[in-house]
């Protein structure tokens, strides 16, 4: 059960963190860091801000919204992927989450937030 509450935060800085991130890191309430598109950098960088997020407390939960199509926060090095809805096949949609899940896995990322399943309503 939760004692206190929890934060998800972002960081100011881009690939690297400030000294202001470091110490918003520090604070109990803290568990987790979102990548927005200021974070994009090449796989290096992006990997490096995982690692150095993750030794201010390894605990942290780093996510990120990397849908594909025009919903991609990590643009610069991850796989070049069309939006989920796309996919009209189940093999194509579980390729696309397998490369998604793979290079972010490696990248140091914990959480992707892409839905699992978008309903698209058409009115008339």
């Amino acid at each position: 059960m939760i004692q206190h509450p929890f934060l998800v935060i972002t960081t100011e800085g881009k690939t690297q963190l400030t000294e202001k991130d470091k110490l918003r890191l520090s604070h109990p309430f803290v568990a987790g860091v979102i990548l927005f598109e200021h974070n994009d950098g090449d796989h290096a960088e992006i990997s490096g801000l995982c690692e150095a997020i993750k030794s201010m407390n390894p605990e942290l939960v780093i996510m990120v919204d990397q849908e594909g199509g025009s919903v991609k926060r990590l643009k610069k090095s991850a796989p070049i992927l069309h939006s989920q809805s796309e996919y009209t096949e189940q093999q194509a949609a579980y390729e696309h989450a397998r490369l998604t899940a793979s290079y972010l896995k490696a990248s140091g990322v914990d959480i992707n937030l892409s839905p699992l399943l978008d309903l698209h309503f058409v009115q008339s």
